[in-house]
C-alpha cells in the first residue's frame, strides 16, 4: 500500500491513458469555467498502530471517475456506472483497473425548453420521476440543469433522452432529485 496516488496525482495518471483508449479531454464532461468534471475516492482499510497503539487508515486504492461528454450540453447524470469512465490505482501508482462504461451517443431529435414554471406544474402535477419511491408533495428547489440519465451499465440503454433534473429539499429537508422531461 505504498505509494497509492493522492487525488490530484491519480487524475493526472488517468488523463494520460485517455490518447491510450482513443479519448481526449474533449470527450470528458466539462464544468461551465472549462474544468473537467471529475470525482475521486478512495478504498481504505483501518488498523491498530503496535507501536503508539492509535487507530489509523491506510489508502489501499484511489479512485478517479470521469463524465461523459454529451454533444448537446447538459449533464451525465450516471446512476451506476453509466457514462462513466473510471481508474482505480494501487501501490506504486499501478494501474488496478479501468472501466469504461461510455455510450455511443448520437442525436435521435429535437427536445422543446420549458420555462422554470411549466417545470414546476410538471413536478406538481406527478409529471416527473425520480430513483426514489415516489415524487415528493414538495420540493424547495436549488438547481435545476440539462441531464442525461444513463442507467447502471448492465441496462441495455439504445438511447440517452434529456430532462431536466431538479434537486432540492423535500417538507422533511431530506435530499431531492426529481427529473422532468422536456416536451418533443
Amino acid at each position: 500500500m505504498n505509494g497509492v496516488p493522492g487525488k490530484e496525482e491519480a487524475k493526472e495518471k488517468a488523463l494520460m491513458f485517455l490518447p491510450v483508449l482513443g479519448l481526449s479531454t474533449n470527450d470528458l464532461e466539462h464544468y461551465g469555467n472549462g474544468r473537467i468534471r471529475w470525482a475521486s475516492s478512495a478504498s481504505e482499510v483501518g488498523y491498530t498502530d503496535r507501536l503508539d497503539k492509535q487507530r489509523k487508515k491506510a489508502v489501499m486504492a484511489r479512485n478517479v471517475t470521469f463524465y461523459q461528454r454529451v454533444f448537446a450540453g447538459g449533464v451525465t447524470a450516471s446512476v451506476g456506472d453509466g457514462g462513466t469512465l473510471r481508474f482505480t490505482f494501487v501501490s506504486e501508482g499501478k494501474v488496478a483497473s479501468i472501466e469504461w462504461f461510455f455510450r455511443k451517443l448520437r442525436k435521435a431529435g429535437e427536445a422543446k425548453p420549458k420555462s422554470s414554471k411549466e417545470i414546476m406544474r410538471d413536478i406538481t402535477r406527478r409529471n416527473a420521476w425520480t430513483w426514489h419511491q415516489n415524487v415528493p408533495s414538495s420540493i424547495t428547489v436549488t438547481n435545476c440543469v440539462l441531464a442525461y440519465p444513463q442507467g447502471n451499465s448492465w441496462l441495455n440503454q439504445k438511447s440517452v433522452w434529456p430532462f431536466y433534473m431538479v434537486t432540492g429539499t423535500d417538507s422533511e429537508g431530506r435530499g431531492v432529485t426529481v427529473f422532468v422531461p422536456l416536451d418533443y
